[in-house]
């Protein structure tokens, strides 16, 4: 048995050329495949039958098959794997040239090898991938009714998942993977074993009363089936059976606008300024990553992967996002400019900031910010089914990095900087998407509220100093003047 590894060439079926790699090297690709270690063998069964046997994936996948045509025993040749030339075969009413079985034979072997070159751009293939593959290249005529009885028969979820997951996974962030796997977990957890054709009306309604029960929160339920539908509008566009239903049942949960979780600017500047004592020492700079992002609305991934090149004397940041990979020049204020010169000390490192997980960050910013005392209590407010809940905690219990953008945002507003001028500091690329950031501030409130004082009072100014004598005027700008001063 003579073992066969083969590699495959996309785009080029004839033998590598150097002069043809030259000339294709721009528009072919070299895939990466999975090397495949197959054998083959053939052999007679005691009825004639010539038989291939094909092992494969260090020999736990083995696989017998009739070639289609008979030999007499005595006149094959064991040694060779073949018919002994220049005979004729005749059994069971067949009669068959040593030249036509060894053709034959010959045909299929080379089916194996062309199976085993299509399953090493896609998967180590299981025994039924095998004989499917097979049939397909002897039959290709039933290839269509194959695929489509495999594809009708019930099919799990997670099978179904996992091909989801193999095309669309190179996109995905970490949070969304997390947020799919949750999706087909809970799934399971409501009716475990469920197949995509069970998904229905009913399924779905179940789904949401097992969210429900579980008191998750309208968010998370509405976001968990959002995603469960989007693997299953994947499925149907690949041939799956999907009940319509499962589509287009609606969870008719309410799911309003979270409150918007930042830090005021007087809040903001106390932390900043606040000097932590020796045992704390080491939360200054998880404080200081924090004000950072709140003074330039950097998300954690920028800021933490900000080269010090990236900022040019001093004062202004560029870079391109982490996220979005959109270009961003954002002048520093000073607060961020003294920050800059601290961490900028160290030569030896080319970030600004040491390195953190984001996890981390989160767990010491609520710890810094305890200790600033920054208790300001805030409401948290969601709903689980029709059930308002409400939970009040002190803004340090809350904060997270995320948090600092948020505060970038808000503050900047409350400070009247035109949204267009905010969101071209943050990159939100429409005034929708900045829409989640945006808290109604209660400084900003104040401001625009305070229009109806002074704008009455204004306009009664007026009129008072244009019916006034130029001596009573010239007593207003004395008395204006020695105010002033």
């Amino acid at each position: 048995m003579v073992p066969h590894v083969s590699y495959l060439w996309k785009g080029n079926p004839k033998p590598f050329s150097p002069r043809l790699f030259c000339r294709s090297f721009v528009s072919a690709k070299l895939y990466i495949m999975i090397k495949i270690n197959y054998n083959t063998s053939v052999f007679l069964k005691p009825n004639g039958s010539v038989i291939v046997r094909t092992r494969w994936d260090k020999k736990n996948c083995a696989v017998d098959m009739a070639v289609g045509v008979f030999a007499e025993q005595s006149k094959w040749d064991t040694t060779k794997q073949c018919a002994k030339p220049n005979n004729t075969h005749r059994l069971k009413n067949h009669e068959t040239s040593s030249r036509e079985i060894n053709r034959r034979i010959n045909e299929f072997l080379s089916m194996v090898d062309d199976v085993f070159e299509e399953f090493m751009l896609t998967k180590m293939p299981s025994t039924e991938d095998f004989k499917k593959a097979i049939k397909i290249k002897q039959h290709p005529e039933i290839k269509e009714q194959l695929c489509s009885e495999e594809k009708v028969k019930p099919v799990s979820l997670r099978d179904v998942y996992q091909d989801y997951y193999n095309e669309k996974s190179h996109t995905w962030e970490k949070k969304t993977r997390y947020r799919y796997e949750q999706a087909i977990t809970h799934s399971f957890d409501c009716r475990p074993g469920i197949t995509i054709d069970k998904m229905n009306k009913s399924f779905m309604i179940d789904l949401v009363k097992w969210y429900i029960n579980n008191n998750y929160s309208n968010d998370t339920t509405n976001s968990r089936i959002d995603a469960l539908k989007s693997i299953l509008r994947w499925a149907v566009k690949n041939g799956y059976k999907v009940h319509p239903e499962a589509l287009t049942t609606d969870t008719e949960l309410l799911a309003p606008q979270k409150r918007v979780i930042f830090m005021k600017y007087e809040e903001l500047i106390d932390f900043y300024n606040f000097k932590f004592p020796p045992e704390m020492a080491h939360l200054d700079k998880y404080r200081d990553m924090f004000c950072f992002m709140a003074f330039t609305g950097l998300r954690y991934s920028d800021m933490i992967n900000l080269k010090k090149i990236d900022i040019h004397d001093n004062n202004t940041i560029e870079l391109y996002t982490e996220k979005t990979d959109e270009h961003l020049i954002i002048p520093l204020i000073p607060e961020a400019q003294k920050i800059v010169e601290k961490y900028n000390h160290n030569e030896s490192r080319i970030m600004l900031f040491p390195y953190a997980y984001n996890q981390k960050i989160n767990v010491y910013i609520k710890d810094a910010a305890r200790a600033a005392g920054i208790t300001r209590e805030v409401v948290e407010t969601h709903y689980v089914g029709r059930n308002k809940i409400e939970v009040v905690n002190p803004l340090c219990d809350t904060l997270s990095c995320h948090d600092a953008r948020r505060t970038f945002v808000c503050c900047s507003l409350s400070f009247q900087i035109p949204a267009t001028t905010v969101m071209k500091i943050t990159g939100h690329e429409d005034y929708d998407s900045m829409k989640p950031y945006i808290g109604v501030t209660d400084e900003t409130v104040k401001i625009e509220m305070l229009k109806w004082q002074t704008n009455p009072l204004r306009h009664k100014a007026i009129s008072m100093i244009g019916s006034a004598s130029i001596e009573q005027i010239e007593e207003i700008i004395k008395i204006l003047s020695a105010n002033n001063g």
